[in-house]
């Protein structure tokens, strides 16, 4: 698959915000495996759906980069779900 942009691969400490499948808010410590200018993907327990507005921290014990996110990708990833998200 061709990106506009590049990633970058590296595992980042994320808190992630948003409303999950069965419609309950939830907050939880996630972790980013890539990121780029436009997206990231992530690794995260909850299930959202496509089209999911989600609020990140970045690193939250280092910084508070705080970025709203939509869900464009949902994988089933071992005990979790790979998300891909672009930035909003």
């Amino acid at each position: 698959e061709m990106r506009r942009v590049n990633r970058l691969r590296l595992t980042l400490p994320v808190k992630v915000r948003g409303v999950n499948i069965i419609g309950k808010r939830f907050s939880e410590n996630a972790f980013i495996k890539d990121i780029s200018s436009g997206g990231a993907y992530l690794y995260m327990k909850n299930q959202v759906s496509a089209d999911a507005g989600l609020r990140m921290m970045i690193d939250p014990d280092v910084s508070s980069l705080n970025i709203k996110a939509r869900v464009v990708r949902i994988e089933k990833e071992g005990n979790g779900n790979g998300v891909g998200v672009a930035f909003i």
